[in-house]
């Protein structure tokens, strides 16, 4: 087969990954070189990232500028495994098919879960918010029951969309 056949044959499959509902949001190397029959080593001799191949296939700059990160990524495909069933029942290989990423992927980010939920702690958006709060209170710049207001305003609104952070802080971390 040419490398020409070879290399439309992987922009073809990756327009179609890109046509499914979120699929720019889903799609992953893993994904594109199992439909076009090759391997992701294969696809790699023509495209060096995820990036390179989204943009030969039509993806703008900004699209590709909007896209979460691999390790943000990891965050929340962790934050819902753990909203599911808890830490000790989540895995590296879950987290792994959740995201399309190799185990092996994984461990370039994060050596392991504690390394990980270390990185899910500082990833909290409503713990600066928090820390802000207690700096305005005890400083006396407004008053507290305004403050707590806010604060409990901000952490419900939290934990509607992240279930698996709060299921982690008021269950299973170690504070």
């Amino acid at each position: 087969m040419s490398d020409t056949h070879t290399r439309d044959r992987i922009l073809a499959v990756t327009r179609q990954c890109l046509a499914q509902p979120d699929g720019l949001d889903t799609i992953t190397i893993g994904a594109v070189a199992a439909a076009a029959n090759i391997s992701r080593a294969t696809l790699y001799r023509y495209f060096p990232n995820k990036a390179a191949l989204l943009q030969a296939a039509g993806v703008s700059s900004e699209e590709l500028s909007s896209l979460p990160s691999t390790r943000e990524r990891i965050i929340e495909a962790t934050l819902e495994i753990v909203g599911e069933r808890g830490i000790h029942s989540t895995t590296f290989e879950e987290i792994a098919d959740r995201t399309g990423i190799s185990v092996s992927g994984l461990h370039w980010h994060f050596k392991n879960k504690d390394e990980l939920f270390a990185a899910i702690a500082k990833h909290v958006p409503f713990v600066p918010a928090i820390a802000a709060n207690v700096a305005q209170v005890t400083a006396g710049e407004v008053d507290i029951e305004t403050q707590l207001t806010d604060l409990l305003t901000t952490l419900l609104s939290e934990a509607r969309k992240r279930r698996g952070m709060v299921r982690y802080v008021l269950f299973e971390a170690e504070i």
